[in-house]
């Protein structure tokens, strides 16, 4: 019988929760129908689902015209899981959720508000209200009149933390009787959120796989390594450093001249250099003449950086934070002007420094305008 779409879409909706619950109640019998030869095609889109994770592609709903496609987001977890523990890779669990947590945000931007609606208070748990109609909410004020809904400031609370934007603290909020106004778009984030906080906290107990399975994980794990070879650690010249985006060199040139850094900019410079390939060992001689540099600690939150393998914050979380001087006008890069990460930024530069560029026009002539300064 073909399952539902709504259900392959969303797997925390308690109607996929239930129906894998009939299929496979545990570990062991999802692991039995797995191995199965008539359900290869179940691993293959699972396999499909986790390389589309770790490339940071689009993961896409199961074409397997049966109930038993429900099963592909629960195989995906399971590989992840072993390879996980297999690797001492916990930040892979991460990666998955935040494709996952994409996927989700993509198909509520198309859905039915009654779908919506349902998956807060049936699946989630969570206490929403319609603002009304369009004409109705025109009769509110004019700073609440784009709040398709209100959520209850708990359930906003129980994600809304996990985001870096300014937006999100609560003390930002409009609050009325414990609701807070929010956009339509804002409750699917928020959902999404949820869905990837649910992944991060589910760690899976995987037994001995059968060959099938094990094969797939072994192609991850062989995956992982080789991306992990392909990052070894740059080394740290003049000529990596000039590749820096102004946020970033900012930073780094407060660091090194022993002016205490905010505690997110560290961690943006954290994630940056991991991300560009440094190594701990360089980041520690940057971190070290902070004037409240404690080694122990510094170490600490570095590995913890890492091992959760989190992402630099885009161009727009620099510029909420403060952080961007070309947006606080004490610096300015053209470059700047066609890009949205910090990262795209340094890619740009590298490859214009190992040509030997210095003429810029070309943005203008190539690249799409992305920010105004």
């Amino acid at each position: 019988m073909a399952v539902s779409i709504e259900l392959l879409k969303y797997p925390f909706s308690v109607e996929a929760r239930s129906a894998v619950q009939r299929m496979a109640n545990d570990v062991g019998s999802l692991i039995t129908i797995l191995k199965e030869p008539g359900n290869n095609d179940l691993v293959e889109e699972a396999e499909e689902r986790v390389y589309a994770a770790i490339t940071q592609s689009e993961i896409k709903v199961p074409e397997i015209d049966r109930d038993e496609a429900l099963l592909v987001y629960q195989a995906a977890r399971l590989i992840v899981e072993k390879v996980c523990l297999n690797l001492n890779r916990p930040g892979l669990r991460s990666i998955q959720a935040e494709a996952e947590s994409k996927a989700v945000n993509k198909h509520l931007s198309s859905e039915r508000d009654r779908v919506v609606r349902s998956l807060c208070t049936d699946s989630l748990g969570w206490q929403i209200e319609s603002t009304g109609t369009t004409i109705e909410r025109s009769r509110l004020p004019l700073s609440l009149r784009s709040f398709e809904y209100r959520i209850r400031f708990e359930d906003f609370l129980e994600v809304a933390p996990s985001f870096r934007s300014m937006r999100w603290k609560l003390i930002n909020r409009h609050l009325d009787a414990g609701w807070v106004p929010i956009r339509k778009s804002e409750l699917h984030r928020l959902m999404s959120g949820k869905f990837k906080k649910l992944i991060i906290q589910s760690e899976i107990r995987v037994p001995t796989l059968p060959r099938r399975l094990t094969e797939a994980v072994q192609r991850f794990e062989s995956e992982m390594e080789t991306r992990r070879k392909e990052r070894e650690p740059t080394e740290y010249t003049d000529e990596s450093v000039s590749a820096f985006p102004p946020c970033i060199s900012q930073l780094h040139q407060d660091s090194i001249n022993q002016k205490n850094v905010p505690h997110f900019g560290r961690f943006a410079m954290a994630a940056f250099f991991f991300k560009i390939g440094m190594g701990k060992d360089e980041m520690m001689k940057i971190f070290r003449a902070a004037p409240d540099f404690i080694q122990s600690l510094a170490s600490y939150q570095i590995d913890h950086i890492k091992g959760k393998e989190y992402e630099p914050p885009k161009c727009k979380t620099m510029q909420d934070r403060g952080l961007c001087p070309v947006a606080l006008r004490t610096a300015f890069d053209s470059l700047c002007i066609y890009i949205l990460h910090p990262v795209q930024f340094y890619e740009t530069r590298s490859w214009e420094n190992s040509k030997g560029i210095t003429d810029h026009s070309w943005y203008a002539r190539k690249r799409t305008r992305r920010q105004n300064f």
